[in-house]
């Protein structure tokens, strides 16, 4: 696998071991920020953090439902509502902030770096971080 040219693109050789690299640009310091993340994925983070630490996404055949401690994230299941949600998912693992535990897709955790940007939020999850 590691012959592969787009597998061996992603990992970077440090101190011997191979390390994901998911930032081109070589900052990790997006993972402390939420000056960009959406409001969508601030809601997740903070509700996530201030419970179990977990978000599940489940596929149902009329649809999707991401949710956080039994809280539907999608109510109503339009399919608008889904696409923004599951976006939000993505950029938060994209981020560094959550992880897949599950392995597909379905069971993601806060990360430490997740905890970090959600202690910085508002209660709510919304607006701008508390400096």
């Amino acid at each position: 696998m590691r012959d592969n040219e787009y597998v061996s693109g992603m990992l970077e050789r440090d101190g011997g071991e191979e390390v994901p690299s998911f930032f081109d640009d070589g900052t990790l310091d997006r993972r402390e920020t939420d000056d960009d993340l959406d409001e969508d994925g601030r809601h997740l983070l903070k509700t996530a953090s201030a419970g179990n630490g977990y978000i599940h996404v489940t596929y149902f055949l009329n649809g999707t439902e991401v949710s956080v401690d039994g809280k539907d994230f999608t109510e109503g299941r339009e399919s608008r509502t889904i696409a923004r949600m599951e976006a939000a998912v993505r950029e938060l693992q994209l981020r560094g902030l959550i992880e897949d535990r599950s392995g597909k897709g379905e069971v993601f955790e806060v990360t430490h770096a997740g905890y970090h940007v959600a202690d910085a939020l508002p209660a709510d999850g919304l607006g701008p971080a508390n400096s």
